[in-house]
């Protein structure tokens, strides 16, 4: 029985300390090589945080047609770390748990307001539990950069549409839609503005860009431009 025990003890140090495995970040800590790779390694928070954006990352489905764009954000958010916060990571994290709900949801030809309602109910209420505002806010900030992902893909695909059928759309449906990210970013600053000294004036920001977003999306989706 000692003996059995001795082994099992050797055996878990070993895989502690030779390859990270099972504790260490989502890749060979032993290799370790850049300052960001290091940092990581020497943080156990980061290192499971890391671990986690690795495993959600990796389940995407890569010829999905919002891949490319997460993928390009992903890259943008690796080349930015600079400090790396936990909190940083966290966002991070949530935005690509979000992303790929919705990428499924999606691409299994289910309409955008059930995928919302679905995910806002489940995914976004399980990350923001009974927590903090600040720790709230973190989470719908994930939500709405998604929600934002979503609508530069399916603005860029009604671009490419109006190419082929109708040239001279073009131009005007972009400066309509720079027109309403100018006028989103505008009312919702008001709103933080009017609640600027609360604790719930950045919960009011990201709600008011929640719900502009999502009309935005709905417009979309449902083809009223087309119809």
């Amino acid at each position: 029985m000692r003996k059995l025990i001795q082994i099992s003890f050797i055996l878990i140090l070993f895989i502690i300390c030779s390859g990270n495995l099972i504790l260490g970040a989502s890749f060979d800590c032993n290799n370790a090589t850049t300052i960001r790779e290091q940092t990581i390694c020497n943080d156990p928070k980061l290192s499971k945080l890391d671990r986690q954006i690795s495993a959600i990352f990796q389940r995407l489905n890569k010829k999905g047609e919002y891949y490319k764009e997460i993928n390009n954000r992903h890259k943008l958010w690796i080349s930015k770390t600079r400090d790396f916060e936990d909190h940083d990571f966290e966002r991070q994290r949530d935005f690509l748990k979000f992303s790929a709900s919705f990428s499924i949801c999606l691409e299994d030809k289910i309409a955008f307001k059930e995928c919302y309602d679905k995910i806002s109910k489940i995914d976004l209420q399980e990350c923001m539990g009974d927590q903090s505002n600040y720790e709230m806010t973190k989470c719908m900030i994930s939500f709405n950069e998604t929600l934002d992902l979503l609508e530069q893909v399916e603005s860029q695909k009604l671009v490419e549409y109006l190419k082929v059928e109708d040239l001279e759309s073009v131009p005007f449906f972009t400066k309509a839609r720079d027109s309403w990210l100018d006028y989103r970013s505008a009312e919702c600053l008001l709103y933080y503005n009017f609640y600027r000294n609360g604790s719930i004036r950045s919960i009011m920001y990201s709600s008011c860009v929640d719900k502009k977003t999502f009309d935005r999306l709905v417009w979309i989706f449902d083809g009223a431009l087309l119809n």
